[in-house]
């Protein structure tokens, strides 16, 4: 198995919009982020979408994708769902299932009523099929398991698949969770920015760390982040992490970028 990320920016996308700020100005390939999203590559070939924000077209391109499977969503966003059209090309010959809990799944269906309702004769629309989870299911040879999480105070869903968690898009873990994580080996975790007054809604990589030293794993990869630090200023501040606290020590902590693949 093997897992790619797609975007590892915020919802505004890095570079901001009339930014010029020195990250969004950087000339690092790897401080350029589009909204976050993954490909999950399962053992016999299976793709699996986590969310699907308004630039799958332009990730889809870049990463040669040619069809989608199953789609896994996080939570209904703008930035993590705006792009589901998009998939309208992969859904021709049979429908593609999209899971999420819920409340999520309720608020799709009203967001893209359209796909329910059917299109008008001669036009193209996505064919999904809208499922609501809270129980592990699988997709082929891939074993998920829906973590639930908070992002605020929206229910948000994090996903575990093998030794592998993707928790985007949240500021606390419920207990239960907790227990949903043991043994993950590699956490994708939601952090936002470096500087450490809290977020209303995202984990700061400070507010982070209590979790990953809880959960324990070999390797992080933070995600989701924003355009207040750049890939070597976080690298830097993990460097100093390390030092401060010994628990942190034997786990390799990076930020994730554009285009990055992981083996499971």
């Amino acid at each position: 198995m093997k897992t790619e990320f797609l975007g590892t920016g915020t919802s505004f996308g890095v570079p901001f919009i009339g930014c010029s700020c020195p990250v969004c100005s950087s000339r690092n390939p790897k401080d350029k982020r589009l909204r976050s999203s993954i490909l999950i590559y399962g053992e016999k070939g299976e793709r699996i979408l986590v969310d699907c924000g308004p630039e799958f077209r332009i990730q889809a391109l870049r990463a040669g994708i040619t069809g989608v499977d199953a789609v896994l969503i996080t939570h209904p966003h703008a930035d993590h769902i705006f792009g589901l059209d998009d998939l309208r090309i992969f859904s021709k010959k049979k429908s593609i299932p999209v899971y999420s809990n819920k409340e999520t799944i309720e608020d799709l269906k009203i967001k893209f009523s359209y796909v329910i309702t059917g299109a008008q004769p001669g036009t193209t629309q996505p064919n999904f099929n809208f499922i609501s989870i809270d129980s592990p299911l699988e997709i082929g040879t891939v074993k998920l398991i829906p973590v639930p999480l908070l992002h605020g105070k929206i229910k948000n869903t994090g996903w575990r698949w093998e030794n592998t968690a993707y928790l985007t898009d949240c500021n606390f873990i419920p207990e239960t969770s907790f227990e949903l994580l043991k043994g993950v080996k590699t956490l994708i975790i939601d952090s936002i920015r470096i500087t450490p007054h809290p977020h209303p809604t995202h984990y700061c990589m400070p507010e982070s760390l209590p979790a990953i030293i809880r959960i324990n794993p070999e390797k992080v990869w933070y995600t989701h982040l924003g355009h207040d630090s750049s890939r070597k200023q976080i690298k830097e501040w993990v460097r100093q992490q390390k030092k401060e606290h010994p628990k942190l020590r034997n786990i390799c902590i990076n930020p994730a970028w554009d285009g990055l693949i992981i083996p499971e």
